[in-house]
């Protein structure tokens, strides 16, 4: 054997040698690779269904608590509903054990005063007959706002709603009748000092204290001629076009069609939630009256007997008990439109501007 054939067979079996290698690691290699690959797919495919699984029961968790949810926000409107009406009603009977009370202000203090003779003297001042028995109870109440330096309120509790409204008309014929100067005073009643204006009127709940308080200052800053603030039924209002369909759709059922009013014709005012003016034409009015004249006319001519009541409650409704009036009114027959109106003046939340109206 030469050099060149051993050499030959050297190349040969180094080639076979590398083949063998090259073979074997791929072998080993893609063997180690695909069990790699298939526990990794294991894997995935277990942390896959555990994601599956846990997102399967967030939903379950998820649909339950929406639902609980839901029920919570339907328990708590009708809770805050009943709520409202224990509010409204609590409000209600507040205002009701005060309906034979009034309340008399800017009364100076004594240790040694003796309030219910300061009452009868009020009383004496503006001429309404009040005896000792006429006052069951009488008493200064605490300070709202104890950094007030105003003197503490007088309650005095008389028999009745009706004596409380009798006794506010003849302080407010008193006052009207007398000059600026000359209304009731401190110095009615001999109490030394400077004179102080002496204010009589309703005991009023804090609920319709507050009320009363925000409507005076509306009245004050809108410069309006009349006013009234009471509940209009168990509507209620939240935006501006609301108020303003309850008002027309009340207002409308009371008078003929021709007279109605719409929305358009109510100037809302957005920022004080207050219905600012309603403004009625003049020719509407005459129209209203002309229509009355007509139908009196066509029932004489036809030999009806024929009635007609005028009525104004401008004077009226700032010193009666409401609620008795429109039983009395309804007790004396008077039903229909008029009735529905009276209840209107005494039901409602509207602030109505009647400047230049007739």
């Amino acid at each position: 054997m030469n050099a060149e054939s051993l050499e030959k067979l050297i190349d040969e079996k180094i080639n076979s040698l590398q083949s063998f290698i090259i073979k074997t690691m791929h072998t080993t290699i893609l063997g180690e690779f695909k069990k790699t690959i298939e526990t990794m797919s294991t894997e995935f495919t277990q942390a896959t269904d555990f994601l599956a699984a846990e997102l399967k029961d967030v939903l379950i968790k998820l649909k339950t608590a929406t639902k609980t949810i839901e029920n919570l926000k339907n328990e708590n409107s009708a809770l805050s509903i009943k709520v409202a009406d224990l509010t409204n009603r609590v409000a209600s009977v507040e205002q009701h054990a005060r309906e034979c009370n009034v309340e008399i202000d800017c009364v100076p203090e004594n240790r040694n005063e003796n309030i219910i003779e300061v009452v009868k003297k009020i009383a004496h001042t503006v001429s309404y007959d009040l005896a000792n028995d006429d006052i069951r109870s009488c008493f200064r109440i605490s300070k709202m706002n104890k950094q007030s330096d105003r003197p503490r309120s007088i309650i005095a509790k008389l028999p009745s709603s009706r004596c409380r409204d009798e006794l506010l008309a003849a302080v407010k014929v008193f006052n009207k009748s007398a000059s600026h100067s000359d209304k009731l005073s401190t110095s009615h009643l001999g109490i030394q000092g400077d004179k102080q204006f002496i204010f009589v009127s309703e005991h009023l709940s804090p609920v319709n204290k507050s009320l009363h308080a925000a409507t005076r200052r509306i009245v004050k800053e809108r410069g309006l001629k009349h006013c009234w603030t009471m509940k209009y039924g168990e509507k209620v209002a939240t935006g501006g076009q609301n108020i303003c369909d309850i008002f027309c759709e009340y207002f409308n059922s009371v008078f003929e069609p021709a007279t109605a009013i719409t929305p358009a014709q109510i100037n809302y005012d957005i920022a004080n939630h207050c219905l600012s003016s309603v403004t009625i034409a003049e020719s509407e009015i005459q129209a209203a009256l002309s229509r009355i004249d007509a139908n009196k006319g066509s029932a004489l001519d036809a030999g009806l007997e024929v009635h007609t009541i005028y009525t104004d409650f401008s004077k009226a409704f700032d010193v009666v008990d409401h609620r008795l009036l429109l039983e009395k009114l309804s007790h004396l027959g008077i039903h229909g439109s008029l009735l529905r109106w009276s209840k209107l003046m005494s039901h409602t939340y509207f602030i109505l501007d009647t400047t230049g109206l007739l």
